[in-house]
């Protein structure tokens, strides 16, 4: 089956999320970024500037570069001088958006956000909260997508691969030893009977029943309900 692209994305997401959520020295970096916004903010030059245009802004959070970026064409020399700093410590902090390609002309847009601490901790929780329930049902999905767009196949048909499984098969909890045989089925039409074939002294079929979440519905084998005698 070709690689698919839907449980990688999720997987990346997972990954990023719980890169974000176990990062320990996020706050002494982040305390080390504001106090240079201070000295930066104290030393540049833009103390006339911020009384003239922005005396009712409280600082923090990027508000007073925002207010001063709205008034760049009217602010002295040595605070549009200390402007591009003062924006590259607030993108470190999180406090601006990243600046992606307009649609209209090549123009540059910002794309800025305010979010606290708490805020930030809860949209990283849930963001692993959201991956990890997603996943299972993803995969599934990504297993008949695969039999129907990449083999020309339909739900029902059951795919045997001649080699192990790897990564870029994008199958949940596929070990890397066993050559698999997976199919999509369902119940949408009426029940379904599968007939499992007898183990032997030279193989020996080992296989799970698992609805759309992965949850375990019936086992069939040697280990599972048949004791390897095979049936319906």
């Amino acid at each position: 089956m070709r690689k698919t692209s839907s449980i990688l994305k999720l997987g990346i997401l997972l990954a990023i999320c719980l890169t974000l959520a176990s990062i320990p020295h996020q706050a002494q970096a982040q305390v080390s970024i504001e106090e240079r916004l201070q000295f930066l903010k104290d030393q540049s030059g833009c103390g006339s500037d911020i009384a003239q245009f922005c005396s009712g802004i409280k600082a923090g959070s990027g508000r007073l570069y925002r207010c001063l970026d709205k008034n760049k064409a009217r602010l002295t020399k040595s605070c549009i001088k200390a402007m591009p700093e003062a924006e590259s410590l607030l993108r470190q902090a999180g406090l601006l958006g990243i600046k992606v390609a307009g649609s209209m002309g090549g123009t540059a847009m910002a794309a800025s956000a305010e979010m606290s601490d708490i805020a930030r901790k809860i949209a990283v929780q849930r963001t692993c909260q959201a991956a990890i329930w997603a996943m299972p049902a993803v995969s599934t999905w990504d297993i008949a997508n695969s039999i129907i767009r990449d083999l020309g196949g339909k739900v029902g048909d059951v795919v045997s691969l001649s080699q192990p499984m790897t990564s870029k098969h994008g199958f949940l909890t596929a070990n890397d030893v066993t050559p698999y045989a997976v199919a999509a089925l369902t119940t949408k039409d009426g029940p379904l009977v599968v007939e499992i074939p007898p183990a032997s002294d030279k193989a020996a079929f080992f296989g799970t029943f698992v609805d759309a979440w992965m949850r375990p519905v019936a086992d069939a084998g040697p280990t599972g309900s048949d004791k390897g005698k095979g049936g319906k």
